[in-house]
């Protein structure tokens, strides 16, 4: 049987190394560049876009750094009593 460690090690080598690589993107950005770039302001455009990005992408690293942070608190606890 797997231990829990192993599973996770496995779930997350799954997930970002034997993901397809997908050329997709979404219509709501793409009509806001298709829309813009015809106004030549590409220059703000972009800027918002990629605060976008960042905002979006910050959301799940925070997460599992939560998760990550709870899961040391707890098998911390476990190891103090253990002993």
């Amino acid at each position: 049987m797997l231990s829990l460690q192993k599973k996770i090690f496995l779930f997350i080598f799954l997930v970002f190394f034997l993901v397809k690589k997908t050329d997709a993107q979404c219509s709501m950005c793409r009509s806001n560049i298709e829309t813009h770039i015809t106004e030549h302001n590409t220059v703000e455009v972009g800027e918002n876009l990629n605060a976008g990005i960042l905002y979006l992408l910050s959301t799940p690293y925070i997460l599992i750094g939560v998760v990550m942070y709870l899961w040391y608190k707890r098998a911390r606890r476990a190891s103090s009593q253990k002993q």
